[in-house]
């Protein structure tokens, strides 16, 4: 019985880095690849500067926020790393077993929710518990932090 097979296009391209002959869509793939490769070469070399950066944002250079938004997840894990085992040597323990609250946060909100705009109370301290829903930065010094405990923010 005769080969009823469609022939096929046995067109093959010269590969310059391998020197093999390989197929149009293989030979595609293979510069993509090396393309991605050397782009990710060149990221990898910027990259140590990036991390010079963080250093200096951290000693108050620029804002150690900027300097995060920069970081990739590898330097960014490496730094913290470092940080945690400083705090852990020297104190105070970063991850404690306990935390004393003095108030819960809808305690806190009946307590001051009265004050006036401006108003404070600097001989009274406060320890809270909750989850860091949001945070703000206004200026160099001064943070804003939304923080929801109980149902309450």
């Amino acid at each position: 019985m005769a080969d009823t097979t469609a022939p096929q296009n046995d067109k093959k391209y010269l590969d310059e880095v391998t020197g093999e002959m390989i197929s149009k869509s293989e030979l595609k793939r293979r510069t993509k690849q090396r393309a991605k490769g050397a782009e990710k070469a060149e990221k990898a070399a910027k990259a140590p500067p990036a991390a010079a950066s963080a250093a200096k944002a951290a000693k108050g250079g620029e804002s150690a926020e900027d300097a995060e938004d920069e970081l990739n997840p590898n330097q960014y894990f490496e730094i913290r790393n470092r940080a945690i085992d400083t705090m852990r040597s020297e104190g105070p323990y970063p991850y404690p077993h306990k935390f004393h609250v003095s108030m819960s946060v809808p305690e806190f909100i009946e307590t001051y929710g009265s004050l006036k705009p401006g108003e404070s109370r600097p001989d009274v301290e406060v320890l809270l518990a909750g989850r860091i829903h949001n945070k703000r930065a206004s200026s160099a010094k001064l943070r804003f932090y939304d923080l929801h405990s109980e149902g309450k923010k």
